[in-house]
């Protein structure tokens, strides 16, 4: 028989702190136009141009999928609560009974 201890409320957290992580990371990068002025080359411009296009893509993409390990992350601390909760109202019923 294995044994299995989970901290539920750290688990819950941590799908707090990857929708906070997520939301960070959808507002890095995205002033990379703003910098052209400062840069003055057309070359590093045109450079930049690319990274933030491909970046904005990449971005998406990765938010999306932190966006879904945090849901994971509090559906597995949610049946782990209905779970617990159904093991002690099973061992309530089966003392009274």
């Amino acid at each position: 028989m294995s044994f299995v201890d989970v901290d539920v409320d750290e688990l819950e957290a941590l799908g707090r702190r990857l929708r906070a992580l997520r939301d960070g990371f959808n507002t890095m990068g995205r002033d990379f136009v703003a910098y052209h002025e400062a840069i003055g080359s057309r070359v590093v411009n045109e450079r930049l141009v690319q990274v933030a296009g491909n970046w904005t893509k990449h971005r998406q993409r990765i938010g999306a999928d932190i966006e879904e390990e945090a849901a994971m992350a509090e559906a597995a601390a949610a049946q782990y609560r209905r779970t617990e909760s159904d093991i002690a109202g099973a061992a309530r019923r089966e003392l009274s009974g």
